[in-house]
Parts: C-alpha cells; sequence; structure tokens
C-alpha cells in the first residue's frame, strides 16, 4: 500500500533507514538534507518504508507544485530492492492531484 505522508508524521529513523539502505541512496533524499534544501517536502511510502519517494513542494499564489530544490541533484524513488517499472510508476501514479505541476530530476537507479 502506497501512502502519502506529510513531513510532520514521517517516522525519521524509518525513513533516513530506508535511504541509507536504498539500492539508489544519495545523499540528496536523507531527511535532514531536504530540510536544508526544500521549503517544504512530503513523502510517498510503500508499505512500511520498504521504498519512499520524497516529494519537495512549494506554493506561489496558492498554487502548490512539485520541484527540484537547488543543490539537490537526484530524487525520485529509493527502495530497499530492486523495484520493477511498474512499481515505481505505481508509487509515482500516487502523487497527489493538488501539485498542478510536476518537476523532478529521477536518480540514475530509476526507470
Amino acid at each position: 500500500m502506497i501512502q502519502y505522508i506529510k513531513r510532520k508524521d514521517l517516522d525519521i529513523l524509518k525513513y533516513d533507514a530506508c535511504i541509507e539502505n536504498s539500492v539508489q541512496s544519495r545523499i540528496y533524499g536523507f531527511s535532514w538534507y531536504l530540510d536544508i534544501v526544500a521549503d517544504h517536502w512530503d513523502v510517498l511510502v510503500l508499505d512500511d518504508y520498504e521504498a519512499v519517494m520524497p516529494i519537495p513542494w512549494k506554493s506561489k499564489y496558492g498554487i502548490k507544485y512539485i520541484g527540484q530544490p537547488y543543490f539537490c541533484q537526484q530524487l525520485g524513488v529509493f527502495s530497499k530492492e530492486r523495484l520493477t517499472k511498474e512499481i515505481q510508476e505505481e508509487i509515482i501514479k500516487k502523487i497527489p492531484k493538488k501539485f498542478v505541476k510536476v518537476s523532478l530530476n529521477f536518480n540514475s537507479d530509476n526507470f
């Protein structure tokens, strides 16, 4: 099951453990790093933090959109095991419709 979790409700220990132990591990995904570079960020979580997708977002004139933060080269899906293209697509499709624009650089280990 894929859930959208707000930053304030995130289990930081499980989230950071997923990033650290992921096949696609990058410094850009860690909570402490995103807290520094992103205005706001939430996360899509697969099951019990088996895979995560950080969602950095901004709001302008009341319109919310997802954009790559400065100094954050690659984000995307981070998972403890290799995921199929279909599962990655499922996660991406769960991005809430409240974000009118999505512009992210996925990590090189994503499809």
